[in-house]
């Protein structure tokens, strides 16, 4: 039997190609793409710890990302009137017209993605997927737990 890290490694390439061939005539990058679609999608202004919370990357990732976006025009960074550490994200005339094809574009990878699969197999999929999520980050927080134990006995 295939090891299922190696089979999700594969299958993350996988869609890391197909969505960079894909978003190339946009050049924004995959992340760039996710990040811009989660925008698009938000009702009120949005702060780059929301993006954190929202996708479980690092800050230094977001921070990239945004400055990718930014330097490709799709968005500016204006400082918080309440915090001026914080950052709200305004995005451009540019990322509103290309909206529909950013999001048209992840919408047929995850078509692309689930071809032949029935609506059960994408649950328990879903579920199991979400199942292994959790035991990572359950065991994250346990050997978190147990360094701190062990840095404070030192």
């Amino acid at each position: 039997m295939e090891h299922i890290v190696l089979i999700l490694k594969e299958l993350n390439q996988a869609l890391e190609l197909y969505a960079k061939k894909n978003m190339q005539m946009l050049d924004i990058t995959p992340s760039q793409a996710f990040t811009l679609d989660y925008l698009l999608s938000q009702k009120t202004n949005v702060y780059a710890t929301k993006l954190h919370d929202a996708f479980k990357i690092s800050k230094s990732a977001i921070s990239s990302i945004l400055k990718g976006l930014k330097n490709k025009g799709y968005l500016r960074l204006e400082s918080s009137r309440e915090d001026e550490r914080k950052k709200i994200i305004i995005l451009s005339d540019k990322a509103y017209r290309e909206k529909d094809m950013i999001h048209d574009c992840l919408m047929k990878q995850q078509e692309n993605l689930c071809l032949n699969i029935t609506e059960n197999e994408m649950e328990l999929c879903k579920h199991t997927l979400l199942k292994m999520l959790q035991n990572m980050d359950d065991r994250r927080n346990e050997h978190d737990k147990n360094a701190l134990i062990t840095s404070k006995a030192i």
